[in-house]
């Protein structure tokens, strides 16, 4: 079986991540798995294992939410004339590598689908996205993407709540839920223990948007912060300045210093990250799966998260972590609980490090989509 995986990711993010170990797992299960991917984070992973792949910069179809009619109409002229050469580049490449399947990474991505469909190649699209809600972002054409997923064969999505949200779309027969993997090897972490130092080290992970909530979360947690010394919140990741600029503002009002609050940026060894954390935080209220929730609990820290979308399909309250919200159960009291309940917060952190290594794991990710590409290939 040949397959040819089409990403469109640039910067670092969960679904480049995704893309890279899943295609490395079924290459184990014997698949021949072709990658086209755009220039960037997914390209530099793919160089440095010495994959053979191949180089599309095609543009997204996404755009703001809060664009105007005048700005998604220039936008969508300019990009749609960009990516007519792309078009063809894949069709280039279709044509040479003969795959059975074309497996597309995101709905981000448009342009490698219009050409495996046009060659009547049969595709897969997985949805690792919640594109309104947590993306802040829409297609700049309804009609277009509805359109293309008429004609698609089948659809991966990465967790329930998304399946639910699509399979409105595009009918229950063509659409099912695939959990992410993540690689046990590289975040799965037997020896830490949570809450045995003087230190008491929260982290909140992924790129900086008010969609993720990093300001609410430091706002919440500002005053935990002034009543105990010993507590670091850090944010790893990059992201929009604005929330930034107001990570920086919230911490100035409560007067707290570099050293309670911490802009990591950007890191590339978060499994080393997630090993030095006590409680790792998930505060995007729209999280279509969330990667960091199970890297997180693998690597033995106590993820306490929003009770909404995804995380709630990967938490377990009180049984392999906690949930919060914004009006009965506030992230306040639950971190304050968790802190100085020490002995209990350590058993749910092993019940939510060992459960996540048995059900989320790269290998049971690869062999379920495999299973899906041979039902797909039978029909």
């Amino acid at each position: 079986m040949k397959v040819l995986y089409i990403g469109g990711d640039s910067l670092p993010t969960g679904a480049s991540f995704s893309m890279e170990k899943l295609i490395e797992e079924e290459e184990k299960l014997g698949i021949e798995v072709i990658p086209v991917v755009h220039e960037g984070n997914t390209e530099q992973l793919l160089n440095k294992k010495g994959k053979k792949h191949y180089v599309v910069n095609s543009w997204s179809w996404m755009v703001g939410n809060n664009y105007s009619r005048m700005k998604v109409l220039i936008y969508r002229i300019i990009k749609s004339f960009l990516n007519i050469p792309c078009y063809y580049q894949y069709k280039k490449i279709i044509k040479k590598e003969n795959p059975d399947i074309v497996h597309i990474n995101a709905i981000t991505t448009y342009v490698g689908l219009k050409a495996a469909i046009k060659l009547k190649k049969r595709t897969v699209w997985h949805i690792r996205e919640l594109l309104e809600e947590d993306l802040n972002g829409r297609f700049w054409s309804k009609k277009q993407a509805y359109r293309l997923m008429g004609k698609t064969d089948y659809f991966i999505a990465i967790s329930k709540c998304v399946e639910e949200k699509y399979k409105k779309i595009v009918g229950s027969k063509r659409i099912s839920c695939i959990y992410n993997g993540i690689d046990t090897n590289l975040f799965y972490n037997e020896k830490h223990r949570i809450l045995i130092n003087d230190k008491i080290i929260i982290t909140m992970a992924g790129r900086l948007t008010k969609e993720k909530g990093q300001s609410l979360c430091l706002d919440a947690l500002a005053p935990l912060l002034n009543e105990n010394s010993n507590i670091v919140l850090q944010f790893a990741g990059e992201g929009d300045k604005e929330v930034i600029d107001e990570i920086i503002h919230i911490k100035n009002k409560y007067n707290l210093g570099d050293n309670r609050v911490k802009l990591l940026g950007f890191i590339n060894d978060m499994a080393s990250l997630w090993s030095e954390t006590d409680i790792a935080i998930v505060y995007s209220k729209c999280e279509a799966f969330g990667r960091v929730t199970i890297e997180a609990k693998m690597a033995g820290a106590l993820v306490v998260g929003y009770d909404s979308g995804g995380t709630t399909e990967l938490i377990e309250d009180g049984l392999d972590g906690y949930l919060f919200n914004d009006s009965k159960v506030l992230l306040y009291d639950v971190v304050k609980n968790c802190i100085l309940n020490a002995d209990e917060s350590r058993k749910v952190a092993e019940r939510g490090r060992d459960l996540a290594s048995k059900k989320f794991t790269s290998e049971n990710n690869a062999k379920q989509v495999y299973k899906l590409y041979q039902n797909i290939l039978k029909k």
